[in-house]
């Protein structure tokens, strides 16, 4: 069944709130828009549409992004999704291109990215970004607004910055129904103007743009086959920091997660840096028992694993204290490095016997599968 894009409905479904908190009407945004990027024809429905799902504001309303950070799950996310969409002119991990810029929501509209950068001695890029898409501003070097640029021009740019589905410029201009020559207020896709863009489920199907009265404006779309469109305003709310990287823009509040990762990261470099342990192994039973009691679970985990190297100093009284303090030792670590001795053991039988009591109330899976190995 044709799916028709009902104007109405999703001026409805998509109200937008200004900073202020007051209602923009349809109007409204196009006329907001219009001051951004001069006379297009932005009540068009496909468009109208595409620009309600990337929000666009003017540039004064932008707060300097300066050392602001973003979440790592969102810095992984949007590389991935631009990988998709575009070529290496616009890899700004790779470039190490950073924010310059951002917008957070303050009704309904989506939070932005802001980016600008030059990539070639053909033309400078501005990028605007959400979660829902991309709003690309090429400008071409030597671009003169007045006298527009061609079809085959237009073309050949985008053949260089996105990875579309078309093996040449004429195959370009004929999905695109580009004419000739394109002025400002041109606007032109290779979608169906028809169909409803919740509904989209490749971004290749759906690229939609125009001419401003400064550059080129493509608007893509992060979705992916098999995955529908799905929206999301909300996304930098609990995904941009300030300068700690665990206090939220949006709320002045700590993040338990970044809070946690953060220490995560901290006991990881800190495991990294520290300096080779010098162990001293235990040539009896009297100095084992004292080691074990060792605060540092890599040092005990270090001990058993030299231990186990050394087979020679291993007597029937070594086991039994191993055994028993395998039963109070809280390290997963350890506990598989007691394991990996007990497996020594010259009573196999008992040996076997012993990591299947503890294999039956073991609570850690790793640990338990290691005992199930082990036992095997």
């Amino acid at each position: 069944m044709k799916r028709v894009f009902l104007p109405t409905a999703i001026a409805a479904a998509l109200a937008c709130l200004d900073a202020t908190g007051e209602h923009v009407t349809r109007k409204g945004l196009v006329d907001r828009w219009r001051e951004i990027f001069g006379p297009v024809e932005f009540s068009r429905d496909d468009l109208f549409e595409a620009m309600v799902y990337i929000g666009p504001v003017p540039e004064e309303s932008l707060s300097p992004y300066g050392d602001k950070r973003l979440g790592d799950g969102i810095v992984s996310t949007i590389s991935r999704e631009r990988k998709r969409l575009f070529k290496d002119v616009c890899n700004l991990r790779d470039l190490n291109v950073h924010p310059e810029k951002y917008y957070l929501r303050e009704g309904n509209e989506p939070s932005l990215l802001y980016y600008r950068w030059i990539c070639s001695p053909n033309y400078s890029l501005r990028m605007i970004e959400n979660s829902n898409g991309i709003l690309l501003r090429i400008t071409p070097s030597e671009y003169d607004a007045s006298t527009g640029l061609t079809a085959d021009r237009l073309a050949t740019t985008l053949l260089e910055i996105y990875r579309l589905p078309y093996a040449s410029a004429e195959e370009l201009i004929s999905a695109f129904h580009l004419p000739e020559s394109l002025s400002v207020g041109t606007i032109f896709s290779n979608g169906d103007p028809s169909k409803r863009l919740f509904f989209l489920d490749d971004w290749k199907s759906y690229v939609v743009g125009f001419i401003s009265k400064e550059d080129i404006c493509v608007i893509t779309f992060k979705t992916v086959p098999g995955s529908y469109f799905r929206p999301n305003n909300a996304w930098l709310d609990k995904g941009l920091y300030k300068s700690d990287g665990e206090t939220l823009v949006s709320t002045g509040k700590k993040d338990p997660l970044a809070v946690q990762r953060h220490e995560e990261a901290r006991k990881e470099e800190e495991k990294r840096n520290r300096p080779p342990m010098k162990l001293v192994l235990p040539t009896s039973v009297g100095q084992l028992k004292p080691m074990l009691q060792n605060p540092d679970p890599d040092y005990r985990a270090a001990l058993l694993q030299q231990l186990r190297l050394h087979q020679e100093l291993l007597t029937r009284d070594y086991f039994s204290v191993l055994e028993r303090h395998y039963r109070a030792e809280d390290s997963p670590e350890v506990r598989m490095a007691i394991v990996a001795i007990i497996v020594l053991h010259p009573d196999k039988q008992h040996a076997a016997e012993f990591l299947k009591k503890m294999q039956r109330t073991e609570t850690n899976a790793e640990v338990k599968e290691f005992l199930r190995q082990s036992i095997e």
